[in-house]
């Protein structure tokens, strides 16, 4: 069994690629929609990829499980209750996916969302690690809130069961590898400073979502000091719900001419101007929107623009 570890610091997420060479096939867990990364980990490996894994339907970014079913013909598996309306597997409660001596078991986890569900992986039988999306953090958990106020009472209600009575029941030593970690907004307390993965031990000493607390405890503290979160994340599940489109590749953008730019902005189009601040301080086009080129370009573009 391998597992590779593959973030995108930009949107705080990690996502996996976890196989077996002997079975030559592997699992991808929470892809984004830049695939290629994904498909040369399974190359190096020399195995295919033969399942694309969503924990819950994401508010934070464009899925890019249904790319990766386009170019190498994986099959999509996510809950069966996130409405998925494009062809995948509908995983229920301890539904398995084998793959040699890895198997890799449905486990019902809502609380970031109702539908969340995590990945157990089991080698030749044995629990070995655990792929808890947003269902257990390294340090924390991932907040309640991103389906409106009224909601998450309810929701932090389940993440209380999701966390106390069915992830922590795992063994101590079953490694822990979370999608969201530090600089995702879609976490309600901040990450631990040790790396990934953690353990199931680790995390009940000193997770503090882990710590012994009744029912309206647990919610108070789930709904305590959750900051904002940015504009385009309402839009996000509706995206990865529907399917998003394929592009095929890297998509490529036209260059423009600046009579061109200049018509499109009298049409309503927003200028983004990608330069560093003091470059944009001194001179730069009426009516365009600063958004320096970095880590956090995507993030910021969502956020501020229309």
């Amino acid at each position: 069994m391998f597992i590779e570890m593959i973030g995108i610091a930009s949107l705080g997420n990690t996502t996996y690629v976890i196989g077996s060479e002997q079975a030559g096939q592997c699992a991808v867990i929470d892809p984004v929609r830049d695939v290629d990364h994904y498909i040369a980990a399974a190359n190096k490996h020399g195995v295919k990829v033969s399942y694309a894994l969503e924990t819950h339907v994401h508010n934070d970014f464009v899925s890019g499980a249904r790319e990766l079913a386009a170019q190498t013909g994986c099959q999509v598996g996510a809950s069966a209750s996130g409405g998925l309306l494009f062809p995948s597997l509908r995983l229920q409660e301890n539904d398995d996916l084998a793959m040699g001596e890895l198997t890799l078991k449905a486990l019902h986890t809502p609380g970031h969302t109702p539908e969340h569900v995590a990945y157990l992986a089991l080698e030749h039988g044995k629990p070995v690690a655990v792929f808890t999306g947003g269902a257990l953090m390294l340090g924390g958990a991932a907040r309640v809130d991103l389906l409106g106020d009224r909601l998450a009472p309810l929701l932090a209600r389940w993440l209380r069961h999701t966390i106390q009575d069915k992830l922590l029941l795992l063994p101590d030593d079953v490694k822990v590898y979370p999608t969201h970690g530090g600089g995702s907004f879609c976490s309600a307390a901040p990450a631990s400073q040790g790396g990934i993965p953690s353990t199931i031990g680790q995390e009940r000493q000193h997770n503090p979502f882990a710590a012994p607390m009744d029912e309206l405890e647990f919610v108070k503290f789930a709904l305590t000091g959750l900051g904002s979160y940015p504009l385009y994340y309402k839009h996000m599940a509706d995206i990865n719900r529907r399917g998003p489109d394929v592009l095929g590749g890297t998509y490529r953008l036209a260059s423009l001419t600046a009579l061109s730019v200049h018509h499109q902005m009298e049409e309503g189009s927003v200028l983004v101007d990608t330069r560093r601040q003091l470059e944009f301080n001194q001179n730069h086009i009426p009516s365009s929107i600063l958004v320096p080129l970095n880590d956090n370009f995507s993030t910021w573009i969502g956020w501020v623009i229309p």
